[in-house]
């Protein structure tokens, strides 16, 4: 920073002694250069004692005596500890009176104490010596009662507390039509020695709740039968009623149920000798309702939904961060709407992924597509994450999912500083920001579109043909994605949110000019950041073969590159997943775009359509074998090369709907492909097609409310080059839409 800026903070925290974030913020000074003057150690700050993340209550400081000073200062005015009944405080500073004589203790140690009177004069006493005087009632300290009941007031009935106020006007009076003198009497010793109204009432409550016999009247053998015959017959996944288990409980008192085959009926006996004498079916049922489990008849999850929600012990961190791109989390879900294509062919339903910001409610990013959600799914909302905000967020919180632990994720988030931290399985209150989120969109969107599968949920059996939604869907993928996005980025953000008092947008504002704006932190979506979230293939590693490069999914892919490579040395691989026909190859120093060799009928197919088309085929050939008798190995030596009829008709409209999506969002192609030499004499011969030129967004075509009640400034339409790019991939795809 420049000398005047570091002036500018230095000045009046030298002048104060002290100074707040806050206040020196509030002055015109920006966030970044009050964290930065401390990083730098122009002003102190303890960073090891003190919590930073409160930007309003965290204070900076001239140096480290002013801090040890003001921690001097806050000790002292720190309150004493409250009067818990038979306790006492050992504490530096604390007071202590023995005798009459008043002593302030110095330093309390695990035998002995260091007290000093009103003259300053030492005196070493052992704690057991303290422990005596206690007990004789000649010691008293801050912490200290001379009445040693742990009773309160809240532990008794109204109508308790009546009868003992009326005890305590008869003691202060001297008189009372209600009790004797005598009664009198025995109520004011009682009450001898009580500090304070309250104590008197607590003593002179009376015990009526505490007569007769509290010990159960059932034996502990009967108890235990009763015991048995819920946790074995009741607390069940077979979810048996109770009049069931009762019927067990009746047996196991006759001795018929529950023994050994084989072993004669014997009726259990109690410690007298006596046969157990079976409960009533109500006493039962009152037993049942006691010890009822849901995890155990119903399962965790419903024992989840039915438990209190319980804040976190863990306090190391801030669940929802302290600044924005802090802490965001990330879930998926299927969207309630059915999908279909230019052509009318149903396309099914997507899934929603989107990543939302914990301290400000911001939905970062978010994608619709028809592939499972994986770590694959997780690299493109970072893709897309950063194309929205130029940044990355700190920490990630994702579902404990198997799919989510991938390689490639792990190794980008190392790679650029992201924490990633895993919910518990099967607790989605872990995720209240993005599940709310869901909500909204399902609620707000969806829910007005037509094809929305909510009905689905109800009951599928009573959907009928004029009200199936599959039936009724009019909505494309690149349409859906539009009104989303227009939703998540341009709505909800400028709505006041509950929990904020204010808008997002607002909030963000604010957030940021405390905690700063970071721009250190700011990235690009350029060629290496596309290059990064481009997903491994099944190994993150390939060896080389001489003269044929790399193999994935059966295919080598080759580049001039990797014939200066030692053969069989591995080398990390990225797949292009909107372009199978290239592969990504690290050669050391660079990467380059390997072409596939063998890839004629590939084209410009995804790299999940292949492997969707392989995984069918090797499913076949499994099939086969088991018919036919013959061994896997011989089967693929027999393999032939992909065809055109290999491939799923749905899934590639479903890809080439996708491919559209993406390539209007501009989130495709990480490095250009480099073609062979057959693809570029084939290409001067005219025999493959020239790549089609790049088109502007398409807007989605239907509307979420009538044109009517849509302002004319907020109504799009879609450009006649829609239907371009769209012809332009199924072209490539051998798809007719």
């Amino acid at each position: 920073m420049a000398e005047a800026e570091i002036d500018a903070i230095r000045v009046p925290v030298n002048d104060r002694g002290f100074v707040s974030i806050d206040e020196l913020v509030a002055s015109g000074i920006p966030a970044d250069h009050v964290y930065r003057a401390i990083v730098e150690r122009q002003v102190y700050y303890d960073l090891e004692g003190d919590n930073l993340t409160d930007a309003l209550a965290a204070v900076v400081y001239a140096n480290k005596a002013t801090r040890d000073a003001m921690r001097l200062v806050q000790a002292q005015q720190a309150e004493p500890p409250p009067p818990i009944p038979g306790t006492l405080h050992l504490r530096s500073g604390g007071k202590l009176t023995i005798y009459g004589h008043e002593y302030t203790v110095v330093l309390e140690g695990e035998r002995d104490v260091r007290l000093v009177d009103r003259f300053n004069k030492e005196e070493v006493l052992p704690l057991s010596t303290l422990h005596n005087m206690r007990k004789k009632g000649v010691l008293q300290g801050d912490a200290l009662r001379i009445d040693g009941n742990p009773n309160l007031l809240a532990d008794y009935s109204a109508e308790e507390i009546d009868k003992a106020r009326a005890k305590v006007e008869a003691v202060e009076t001297g008189r009372s039509t209600k009790f004797s003198s005598s009664s009198i009497s025995r109520f004011r010793a009682q009450t001898a020695g009580a500090m304070s109204l309250i104590d008197k009432m607590i003593r002179l409550i009376d015990r009526t709740r505490d007569r007769g016999n509290r010990e159960p009247r059932l034996a502990k053998e009967n108890l235990e039968l009763i015991r048995i015959t819920l946790e074995r017959d009741y607390n069940t996944p077979t979810q048996q009623t109770k009049k069931s288990a009762y019927a067990k409980y009746l047996g196991r008192c006759q001795g018929i149920y529950g023994l050994p085959e084989g072993e004669p009926a014997k009726p259990p006996l109690d410690e007298s000798g006596a046969p157990i004498k079976p409960v009533s079916y109500q006493t039962f049922c009152k037993h049942a309702e006691l010890h009822h489990s849901v995890a155990a008849r119903e399962g965790r999850r419903a024992a989840y939904q039915r438990d209190a929600i319980r804040a976190s012990l863990d306090n190391s961190y801030p669940t929802h961060g302290t600044r924005p791109h802090e802490v965001c989390e990330m879930d998926d879900t299927t969207a309630d709407l059915a999908v279909k294509a230019p052509n009318g062919m149903d396309l099914g339903k997507a899934t929603l992924s989107v990543i939302v910001d914990s301290h400000t409610t911001h939905p970062r990013a978010f994608a619709l597509r028809f592939e499972p959600p994986s770590s694959r799914t997780v690299l493109f909302l970072l893709r897309d994450y950063v194309k929205r905000n130029h940044r990355l967020p700190r920490v990630l919180v994702l579902d404990n999912a198997k799919p989510y632990h991938g390689h490639e994720l792990e190794y980008f988030c190392r790679l650029f500083g992201i924490e990633l931290r895993f919910r518990s399985p099967g607790m989605p209150r872990g995720a209240a920001m993005v599940e709310r989120t869901f909500g909204s969109i399902e609620e707000e969107v969806l829910s007005e579109m037509n094809g929305n599968t909510r009905i689905m949920k109800e009951g599928t059996r009573l959907v009928t043909k004029s009200v199936d939604p599959f039936r009724r869907a009019e909505w494309t993928l690149l349409a859906a994605y539009k009104a989303i996005e227009r939703y998540l980025f341009e709505v909800r953000p400028n709505r006041v949110h509950p929990a904020l008092g204010v808008t997002p947008n607002e909030f963000e504002a604010r957030s940021k000019e405390l905690t700063g704006h970071r721009e250190f932190r700011m990235f690009t979506l350029d060629e290496n950041m596309m290059l990064m979230t481009c997903p491994h293939a099944k190994r993150a590693t390939r060896k080389v073969a001489r003269g044929r490069g790399v193999n994935v999914n059966g295919i080598y892919y080759r580049h001039v590159a990797l014939d200066k490579v030692r053969p069989g040395q591995s080398v990390e691989v990225r797949v292009e997943p909107y372009n199978a026909s290239v592969v990504y190859v690290n050669v050391g120093d660079r990467w380059v775009a390997a072409t596939g060799n063998s890839s004629r009928w590939l084209g410009q197919r995804t790299h999940y359509e292949v492997e969707f088309a392989l995984r069918a085929q090797e499913q076949i050939m499994k099939l086969n074998a088991k018919r036919d008798g013959v061994s896997v190995k011989s089967l693929k030596s027999k393999l032939t090369p992909l065809s055109p009829q290999d491939f799923d008709p749905r899934v590639a409209t479903q890809q080439v709907e996708q491919c559209v999506l993406d390539r209007v969002i501009g989130v495709t192609t990480a490095m250009p492909e480099v073609p062979t030499a057959l693809q570029e004499q084939e290409a001067a011969n005219g025999l493959i097609e020239q790549p089609t030129p790049s088109v502007e967004p398409a807007q989605p075509r239907p509307q979420l409310a009538p044109p009517s009640s849509t302002p004319a400034a907020q109504r799009t339409t879609a450009p006649a080059n829609d239907d371009g790019v769209r012809s332009a991939f199924a072209a490539r795809f051998n798809v007719s839409l």
